[in-house]
Formats: C-alpha cells, sequence, structure tokens
C-alpha cells in the first residue's frame, strides 16, 4: 500500500478542514491497535472517500493521477514493459506523450528503486504518474487481449464443426469425445485457462446453454456461452482426458 507521512497526511486533510482532529488520532490509534494502516482507516469509517485519498496521494507525489479503465492502450505501448515486470512493479507503459516520453502508471510512484530499474530497462525517457489497483488490473488484463481475441475466434470456428456432427445415441459420445473439433475446444478452454492463471473451470449446464466459466484471483468469471448440444460431448472428452 501507498503511504505518505502521518504529519503530511494531517497537513492534507485537517488543515483543510476535511477530517476533525479527533477523529484522525482516533484512527490513528485504531490503525496502532490493529496494525492496519491509518489511510485504510480513514476510508474505512467513511471519514473520507477512496477518490479524495488517491486526490491527496497525488498532490503529496506531486505527480498526474491516471485512470486506466476502459482506456484503449496500445500493444506496442503496452508490451514495452513484459507482463512479469508490470506486475512485479505494479506498473504499467499506457501511453507515449508528444515529447516521446513513455508514460507510465505505478501504484507507488514514491519508490524510487522501481522509476530507476524502468527508466535503465526502457532506456527511453519516462513520464511518472500515479494509478489504483483497480486500474491496474485493467491494464493487466489488455496483456491478455490477444489471447482473448484469438480464443473466442478459434471457439467460433471449432463449435461450426462440432454442429456439423451427428450425434444419434448415447454410444456415438465416445466417438465424438474423441473428434478433432471437441478435442480442440477442451484443449482451447485448457489452455486459456492457464493462459488467464485460472485456478479451476466451471462448465454449467442451463437451458439452452452451457456456461464456461474460469475462477480468477478468487473470483468467477464468464468467458463463453456454448449451445447446450454439446455439453455431453464436452463432459465425455473431459472423462477420457
Amino acid at each position: 500500500m501507498v503511504k505518505i507521512p502521518l504529519d503530511s497526511l494531517k497537513k492534507f486533510l485537517i488543515e483543510p478542514g476535511i477530517v476533525k482532529q479527533g477523529d484522525f488520532d482516533s484512527s490513528q490509534r485504531e490503525a496502532e491497535r490493529t496494525g492496519r494502516d491509518v489511510f485504510e482507516i480513514l476510508v474505512s469509517r467513511g471519514l473520507v472517500s477512496q477518490d479524495y485519498m488517491n486526490q491527496v496521494l497525488s498532490q503529496y507525489y506531486r505527480v498526474p493521477l491516471v485512470k486506466l479503465v476502459g482506456v484503449e492502450i496500445q500493444a506496442d505501448i503496452l508490451n514495452l514493459l513484459p507482463e512479469d515486470i508490470a506486475r512485479t512493479r505494479s506498473t504499467v507503459s499506457f501511453e507515449k506523450n508528444p515529447e516521446g516520453k513513455i508514460r507510465l502508471a505505478m501504484l507507488d510512484p514514491g519508490d524510487l528503486e522501481t522509476i530507476k530499474f524502468l527508466e535503465r530497462y526502457l532506456q527511453k525517457p519516462t513520464e511518472i504518474n500515479f494509478t489504483t489497483p483497480e486500474d491496474l488490473r485493467y491494464a493487466f488484463s489488455l496483456y491478455r487481449r490477444e489471447i482473448m481475441e484469438n480464443f473466442q475466434k478459434l471457439l467460433e470456428d471449432e463449435l461450426k464443426q462440432v454442429q456439423r456432427l451427428q450425434v444419434s445415441k448415447a454410444s456415438d459420445l465416445a466417438k465424438l469425445a474423441s473428434e478433432l473439433p471437441v478435442v480442440a475446444i477442451v484443449d482451447n478452454l485448457i489452455a486459456y485457462a492457464a493462459a488467464l492463471n485460472a485456478s479451476d473451470v466451471h462448465l454449467e449446464i442451463f437451458e439452452g446453454e452451457v456456461l464456461i466459466r474460469f475462477r480468477i484471483d478468487g473470483l468467477l468469471r464468464e468467458v463463453a456461452r456454448l449451445p447446450q448440444e454439446i455439453h455431453p460431448a464436452l463432459v465425455a472428452r473431459i472423462k477420457i482426458m
């Protein structure tokens, strides 16, 4: 978590009357008692909003606060930093400004060691910006954009081939499970799940469709909807793997 000295935090919150001295002091005592950060306590108690605290951090570090959610980041700019470095350093490259500087969005703009490392790595002039965990997660998801696009196209092509196959009885399922289109769908689901670092894959059957969801970072996320008719073939394929 990004931290700023208590004296500076008081200057931003108490002097302008955003937070009362008594409320700040009680939040500080709770932070000391629980081992949490006073920053977090102030937000959780509703004394100040997370958005306002982000503005405070931006002012303290004297860098712009940037929102990345929904922003289209060019692949060549994003990939200036490989995903493993971006995640390890909690930083993404998201734009090149008119002067040719690479704009970096960081979770901790006070991390001078990381800034020096990135400047050496990029071998280009940089502009440091502050961003939030939510915005970073969005930017990290863009590294998988090409994988996602390819997955959807492959899935559509394979489904067309499966729909041409005829299954007249249950005994045909074993044969269908070995057919190339079904094998490819299951293989691609597994490969896609691995690429997204999913911990597990859920196939849920509903009326008219099969919902495919991956558990990523503890949350179930929808990745595809398939025709209900393909469900028996998918299950049969999984059983013989």
